[in-house]
């Protein structure tokens, strides 16, 4: 019986919700890592908006 009484800790995975024991590093299921550390947060690339190319022709040419 542990200390203070009760349950075993838990830990939930962030990424498939499966329950692991309490200090496991990875996920017994996905692999995701569940120790804590700084969060890396990724994002897509925006995608550009389409421009679309004038062919410039051989015009009138001007000069001064």
């Amino acid at each position: 019986m542990r200390e203070g009484g009760g349950e075993p800790k838990v830990i939930q995975c962030p990424n498939c919700g499966t329950t692991n024991p309490d200090g496991s590093e990875v996920c017994e299921k996905c692999g995701q890592g569940l120790l804590p550390g700084p969060q890396v947060i990724t994002h897509d690339t925006p995608k550009l908006p389409f421009i679309k190319r004038i062919p410039l022709g051989r015009g009138p040419v001007r000069r001064g």
